[in-house]
């Protein structure tokens, strides 16, 4: 209920456009701030973890689906996850625990 809540609010408040009182009440919301707290936030399946090889988050949550004891050093075997650039790899600790 609470998740619903967050997703529609923002769509309520920009339909008031013009009403000085709730744009600045929206100004001062972090929702990401919110959707961490609420426990919702989870990268949706089309977003490319590594934009070099293309590897999206569903592709990396498959891997998961087949095998629980996945490890990063498979992720980079069998998807090919940091060959390129290598940025996906450093910033790890950001995506993996929104990814599963």
């Amino acid at each position: 209920m609470a998740n619903d809540a967050i997703n529609i609010w923002p769509k309520a408040i920009a339909e008031t456009e013009g009403n000085s009182v709730m744009d600045e009440l929206y100004d001062d919301i972090d929702l990401d701030e919110l959707r961490n707290q609420c426990g919702d936030k989870k990268i949706q399946d089309d977003v490319l973890i590594c934009e070099c090889n293309c590897i999206s988050a569903s592709e990396i949550r498959d891997m998961f689906k087949d095998n629980k004891n996945i490890d990063l050093e498979a992720l980079q075997d069998k998807l090919g996850l940091g060959s390129g650039c290598g940025s996906c790899l450093k910033s790890k600790d950001s995506w993996m625990n929104e990814i599963l």
